[in-house]
């Protein structure tokens, strides 16, 4: 019997954003306070993977809630979307720094005090 250890580099926080990106938020990675963060995002799930499109992939509804078993987290936690998308932040352990899912890919988050 083989056992995969796991390190920091395979640890990933998921935060979706409260009410999904609306456009009057007129926020980006680059303008983000604590403030901001910690009002409007929830922190949903820790992954365990590879890096963070397959973060992404993993965070997709069909895949980690495919008969619906998230509804009642996604409820609880005030959110109103199961799938990973634009404008949700991954925190990754390896390199401790938040990224923001965009249109092409994720840009780093600088959140500031």
């Amino acid at each position: 019997m083989s056992y995969k250890i796991y390190t920091k580099e395979n640890y990933y926080d998921v935060y979706y954003k409260k009410g999904g990106i609306e456009i009057e938020d007129r926020i980006s990675p680059n303008t983000m306070t604590k403030e901001y963060f910690d009002k409007n995002y929830r922190l949903v799930v820790s992954v365990i993977t590879d890096n963070l499109e397959r973060v992404y992939n993993n965070m997709q509804g069909e895949n980690w809630s495919p008969n619906g078993e998230a509804r009642d987290l996604i409820l609880f936690l005030g959110l109103s979307h199961t799938s990973m998308s634009i404008g949700d932040i991954i925190f990754c352990y390896d390199d401790q720094k938040y990224y923001w899912c965009s249109w092409l890919g994720f840009d780093e988050v600088a959140i500031t005090n």
